[in-house]
Formats: structure tokens, sequence, C-alpha cells
């Protein structure tokens, strides 16, 4: 008789700690998704600062995407033929980003140039559509 309460005894022990195992586990996968939030509710401080700054928008300073790049060679010949153009004050190009950030000494009346170049180039470059002057800034300008 003891041997058949011992085996009765252990098999209950290991239902039971399977059954505690799967629940805590469960308890935990549910827990962590309840502490993420459902939705990021806007900030408000942040939209009216958009806002403010999308009325100051720069007229001389043109953000494209650049396609075909594939090596900081690549950006660096890019780069160069830009600086060739006419009205150009400053490029910064980006193979890893795919973009090129050009802002011209005026109003940016030599974008289509600029596109030109850099098809002449033998890569695709198009207009990434910002709102704001705060937007076409590269990330080194940004922390300034």
């Amino acid at each position: 008789m003891k041997t058949i309460n011992k085996s009765k005894l252990t098999t209950s022990m290991v239902i039971y700690t399977i059954l505690i195992t799967f629940i805590f586990s469960t308890m935990s996968a549910f827990s962590s998704e309840s502490s993420k939030p459902l939705s990021k509710k806007p900030n408000k401080s942040k939209i009216s600062e958009t806002k403010e700054c999308c009325k100051k928008a720069s007229k001389n300073k043109l953000n494209l995407k650049v396609t075909g790049m594939t090596c900081g060679g690549c950006a660096s010949n890019v780069t160069k033929a830009l600086k060739e153009v006419k009205n150009v004050k400053e490029v910064s190009v980006s193979f890893k980003k795919g973009t090129a950030f050009i802002e011209f000494k005026k109003e940016k009346d030599s974008t289509d140039k600029v596109i030109a170049k850099i098809k002449s180039l033998g890569f695709k470059a198009e207009k990434n559509v910002f709102k704001c002057d705060k937007c076409l800034k590269p990330k080194e300008e940004k922390k300034k």
C-alpha cells in the first residue's frame, strides 16, 4: 500500500508543479503585455511647436531621397558633384540613410539641376516632403 501512495503522491506533485509553472508563465506573459500602453496620445506641446516651426520653413533647403548608393564612395561622389552646382552652399549625403541634404545660397531655384546632377551619376533622386526647416536639418545640425 505504501508504494501506491508514494506513486500517487509523486504523480500529484509533478502535475501540481506543471500546473503552477503554467499559471505563472501565463500570468507573466499577460502582465508584460498589459504594462505596455495601448495607444500613444500625441504630446500637445510638440504639436504646437511643430505648427510654429512650420510657419518659419526655409526656402533655401532641400532634402532628397537618393536610391542606388551602395557605399561611402557613392555618397562622396554625389557630394562632390553637388558642390559643383551653381547656388549650392552646403551638401550632406548619407548612403546608409539614402538621403542628400542641400542648402542653397539663395532660394532653391536649382532643385531641378541638383536632381539632374544626381541622375547623371546613375542614381535616382526624388524630393522628401517635409513641412519645416527643423525636419530638413541633418542630425549633426540638430544637436547644435
